[in-house]
């Protein structure tokens, strides 16, 4: 992840950068409903989301990979090492079916970060409106609409 400023003629403006993951950030913040399908315990996920799996699971060669990466070896009912195409099928298949947990990762900063902000602007231009005008005291709120 990277954080970038570009000036143009009439503006400033943050870039946020996910790399690799730039299409996908915003899955993980919002969470994603699941299909539906599933037995057995479990809830599902991504209430409140406006993103839904259809008729597309994950992809399985991501799933593949982050299984290698993070370690992780399934086993049957026996207890013998399953196949990483059957656990990343497995694994993908739930996905699809329960969602992904919304995490708000970027969006409840984000939010934060705005209301701080907008303290700060509301101070400051306080401050130099009464540095203007000794005699009035001006204050400045804002606010939601």
């Amino acid at each position: 992840m990277s954080f970038d400023i570009e000036k143009t003629d009439d503006n400033i403006k943050g870039v946020i950068s996910f790399g690799s993951a730039e299409d996908y950030w915003i899955f993980v913040d919002q969470g994603v409903k699941g299909a539906g399908g599933f037995k057995g315990s479990g809830r599902m996920r991504g209430q409140g989301s406006d993103f839904k799996f259809t008729n597309k699971m994950p992809p399985l060669k991501a799933i593949i990979q982050w299984t290698k990466t993070k370690g992780i070896r399934g086993r049957d009912k026996k207890g013998r090492f399953i196949t990483d195409k059957s656990l990343g099928f497995l694994i993908s298949r739930s996905i699809y079916q329960r969602g992904l947990q919304r995490t708000r990762f970027i969006s409840k900063p984000y939010e934060e970060m705005q209301t701080d902000f907008a303290e700060d602007i509301q101070k400051a231009v306080t401050e130099d409106m009464n540095a203007v005008d000794n005699e009035t005291k001006v204050e400045i709120k804002i606010g939601k609409k």
